[in-house]
């Protein structure tokens, strides 16, 4: 509030008092407290003041005199307002200066103010003096300030009914001002000067200066709510899909452009389709949603990419996209985690910009590894995740964001390198018309009978929910026999499925399915429901031969599988040792039996170096694979062993001169700080 006040008298005085002695009772002072005259005569009789007799500087009258009386004056206003229970406040009297009096001579001035306590108008002051006529005028109305009382505003307000909607109103009620005529200044440009206001917009802030004919003002804000906004979200996964609706004032109806009314839609077929989402008092939001019955998914070492683009730039000041990285870390728990807090990155010139989160999944998948001896079928829950991102709009002014699409995709461990990348041709060409297992090994594979082997199906149907492995033997008169290995219901579009093949692994699957003299195999997937093949066909020829000195190193490939490395040619161990020394300081009476030097670290670096024998030139080509991963396991007869390929700036991997057909393979054991032979397990 502003440009209220008390009122206020401000009084001065000089008192000619050439001929005033204490007793004379020639002036009377009147003061108007609370609209009642009050007198108070100079003299010395009850209930008069007092002006005492000068004594000093030879009879003159000093500023002590003229304080004096003037206090005595002020303490008879005191308990009058103290006795009628007034709210007054009577400052106590002050010296001004001197002003030239009536005989000639300088005579003093003193100064004193009576100000209201409330803001009424009955509290306005006023004086009055009466006087001898012979004496000449010693009082001064040095300030006279009226009351004027602030301004007080209520606000009678209709919230909008939906949201950004204008349907609001307010009605200012101003009251207690001096005058009761009030004029209306609205902080918003083009507002109207009134008290009234329609058609506003809600939810925002309106802000109105009341001010009165007096002066006297007040700010107020008025809030105009609305109901909440009504909010959709699209949950999408594969071409299944959930409207979430918040917000608004329920129940919500559903209107698809397909005629369906429901907020639920499993199943749906491929298309662009469109749903109005109405409240109970009118709302709407129209979403789109596109199903694609591919539904790609990303691999975790390869950009995982969302480009946004926004229309109308010129109403979007410092445009900013805003997007959020949800993942699922418990594999159909329908639980998802916000992993990164809020991402936000300027729009460009065109309004459009593109966010990589592949660094921010890759963290979160890893190769899944059988266990050791593994026969059975398996869902490779390491080697792939579920997530989904979301994203919205944000420029200066603008609402808070709104999350409408939450498209749930799947991300598997793994990648494509640069140029198959850039081409696409994985996704675009080889999953639809080979449907291959996550592997880059060739398609036939000769293997021997303890052999670990695996296979990782990809599956990559959104129609398809179930599938059979099946399992074709060749024995040594050249028949065949099926057997279904595994068979699985309610599969997900792109889960990931771990498949033991080895032919150690069929028999303990598999039992007596297994021909006693077989000598080759074939694995492929198929539905269930329409006996369709749903993958390639790995075939593997059994080894007439079994060299004693094969050794097995499992490792983790660059498309999310783990293959078998069989090394057959001969193989050695070596550990190489480092130990640091210290010498002794050889003290007075010092224990010979301990040398004069002893070692503070002694570690060994076992090391396996094997050939791989006769490889073809496809597994050649392939081997590239084992030599880039991150992952190998030396696969011993009980339990793998960690490790990693000796460092080495080049391999050779082909050689025309000499067709070349093997390699040498030093694999580098975990550091031995101590000696522990292998137990039993």
């Amino acid at each position: 509030m502003a440009g209220e006040r008390y009122a206020k008298l401000t009084m001065r005085t000089s008192w000619s008092l050439n001929a005033q002695r204490r007793g004379e009772q020639t002036e009377e002072v009147r003061f108007r407290l609370n609209g009642q005259w009050v007198s108070y005569r100079r003299g010395g009789g009850s209930n008069e003041f007092v002006a005492p007799n000068p004594t000093t500087n030879n009879g003159a009258y000093t500023p002590d005199y003229m304080l004096d009386g003037v206090n005595n004056l002020l303490a008879l206003v005191r308990r009058t307002i103290l006795q009628r229970g007034l709210a007054y406040l009577v400052s106590p009297a002050r010296y001004v200066g001197d002003i030239m009096g009536d005989s000639g001579s300088l005579q003093p001035q003193v100064e004193f103010d009576i100000t209201a306590q409330v803001y009424d108008q009955a509290y306005d002051l006023d004086f009055f003096v009466l006087r001898d006529t012979y004496q000449p005028k010693a009082w001064e109305v040095y300030g006279n300030l009226w009351t004027i009382k602030p301004v007080y505003v209520t606000a009678q307000v209709t919230d909008a009914v939906i949201y950004n909607s204008a349907t609001g109103s307010i009605t200012l009620v101003p009251s207690n001002g001096n005058y009761g005529l009030y004029s209306y200044l609205w902080a918003d440009p083009g507002a109207p000067t009134t008290a009234t206001r329609t058609n506003l917009v809600g939810p925002a802030s309106y802000t109105c200066v009341v001010r009165d004919y007096s002066g006297a003002e007040t700010s107020i804000t008025v809030q105009v709510g609305s109901d909440p906004r009504l909010d959709v979200a699209v949950q999408k996964i594969a071409n299944d899909v959930t409207l979430i609706t918040t917000g608004g004032v329920g129940p919500y109806t559903y209107l698809w452009s397909d005629g369906n009314t429901s907020d639920v839609r499993p199943g749906m077929a491929g298309g662009t389709y469109t749903c109005l989402v109405t409240d109970s008092h009118g709302a709407t939001v129209t979403v789109t949603v596109t199903i694609d019955l591919y539904n790609k998914f990303y691999f975790s070492r390869n950009p995982v990419v969302l480009e946004l683009a926004a229309n109308n730039l010129a109403t979007k000041p410092n445009l900013r996209f805003l997007c959020e990285v949800w993942l699922e870390t418990s594999y159909l728990s329908g639980v998802f985690v916000n992993i990164a807090g809020e991402l936000v990155q300027p729009a460009d010139v065109d309004g459009r910009t593109t966010f990589d989160v592949s660094t921010l999944l890759d963290a979160y998948v890893q190769p899944d590894w059988p266990d050791h001896g593994q026969a059975s079928v398996q869902l490779a829950s390491q080697c792939f995740k579920r997530f989904y991102l979301q994203h919205s709009e944000q420029w200066d002014g603008s609402p808070a964001p709104t999350y409408t699409v939450r498209e749930t995709h799947y991300l598997v461990y793994g990648g494509l390198d640069f140029d198959e990348y850039a081409t696409q041709s994985y996704f675009a060409f080889l999953r639809p018309t080979v449907r291959p297992f996550l592997t880059w090994e060739p398609v036939q594979k000769e293997v021997f009978t303890d052999q670990p082997e695996f296979l990782y199906y990809h599956h990559d149907s959104l129609t398809d929910k179930t599938f059979e492995v099946l399992v074709t033997f060749t024995d040594s008169a050249g028949a065949t026999t099926s057997a279904v290995l595994y068979a699985a219901t309610g599969v997900q579009c792109f889960e990931v499925w771990r498949l033991g093949v080895g032919l150690r692994q069929l028999r303990a699957a598999l039992g007596p399915a297994v021909p006693a003299d077989v000598v080759a195999w074939s694995v492929t997937l198929r539905s269930s429901a329409t006996g369709a093949d749903l993958s390639e066909t790995r075939y593997y020829q059994l080894s007439e031969e079994l060299p004693a000195d094969r050794r097995y190193f499992l490792y983790a490939n660059s498309v999310a599988g783990i293959n078998t490395l069989a090394c057959v040619g001969k193989t050695k161990r070596e550990i190489t040792f480092s130990n640091l020394v210290v010498q002794r300081s050889l003290q007075p009476k010092y224990d010979p039996a301990r040398g004069d030097a002893y070692a503070t670290n002694v570690a060994g670096v076992p090391t396996i170096t094997a050939n791989t024998g006769y490889l073809t030139p496809a597994q050649m080509e392939a081997l590239q694979d084992f030599l880039l991963s991150e992952e190998i396991r030396y696969y011993d007869t009980d339990r793998y062993r960690a490790g990693t390929l000796v460092p080495a700036d080049t391999l050779l991997v082909q050689d025309d001169d000499t067709a070349l057909m093997s390699v040498d393979v030093a694999f580098l054991l975990p550091t031995m700080r101590r000696y522990t032979p292998t137990l039993p397990r």
